[in-house]
């Protein structure tokens, strides 16, 4: 071996011994080195939605009205519009300032193999700017799927809501309640109803400090305390 390979091999082993040291001397100091995950945003706050069984006399606050299927504002949404796999609006909301806009998406897929065609569903919330006049951000509330068997009903969007200046969001599905952080881009709370509902309104709403969130169907009314908003 020439002279030349053995100092470039000589100094390829240097290399990887002082990363080794560095790796040791960081575990050794209680440091964990994750060699597979991306980086994370360090978690600033704790936002979750607790059922309240004896719910407090809170006071409902006044909503925007929702908007039509047919507003300008969706056009901007990513919708699926394709023969076999579409997308129909279910849930139009906007925040209180008019700017942020949340349209709900119902999904189909229809596979022809087999000798009957086969449907599944999904849904997703598309949150619209309307002064940049794009879609910024989207969640999933139902992959495209069969349904679970926890879930008692479907996947359809029902109502939405924004809180806090637009900051977090909350939606109602036949068979969920989310709560999302429209800032990060994260779920802070997905939780899963005791029975199928086919109609839902949120609700929103103060008492002695506190928030509350409530969710009112056909036949049943969930309140939830918003708690660290």
């Amino acid at each position: 071996m020439s002279k030349a390979r053995l100092n470039s091999a000589a100094l390829l082993l240097h290399l990887l011994v002082l990363m080794y040291g560095v790796a040791y001397a960081a575990e050794s100091a209680g440091a964990v080195i994750d060699k597979t995950s991306p980086p994370t945003f360090q978690r600033l706050f704790s936002v979750h939605l607790q059922l309240k069984t004896v719910p407090p006399d809170y006071v409902a606050e006044k909503r925007p009205p929702a908007l039509s299927n047919s507003n300008a504002a969706i056009k901007f949404a990513k919708l699926a519009n394709e023969t076999w796999f579409n997308e129909e609006v279910t849930c139009v909301r906007q925040s209180p300032d008019g700017r942020m806009v949340a349209v709900g998406g119902y999904i189909r897929k229809t596979s022809l193999l087999g000798k009957m065609p086969r449907r599944v569903y999904g849904s997703k919330i598309h949150l619209l700017d309307t002064v940049a006049r794009k879609e910024v951000i989207t969640f999933e509330t139902a992959p495209v799927a069969e349904r679970t068997r926890e879930e008692k009903g479907g996947s359809k969007i029902l109502d939405s809501m924004f809180l806090s200046n637009s900051r977090f969001l909350v939606a109602v599905t036949n068979s969920k309640l989310f709560l999302w952080d429209t800032q990060r881009g994260e779920v802070l709370s997905e939780l899963l109803f005791d029975r199928a509902i086919s109609k839902a309104a949120l609700e929103y709403g103060k008492s002695a400090g506190q928030d509350y969130l409530a969710v009112i169907s056909e036949k049943h009314k969930w309140v939830f305390q918003i708690v660290g908003l």
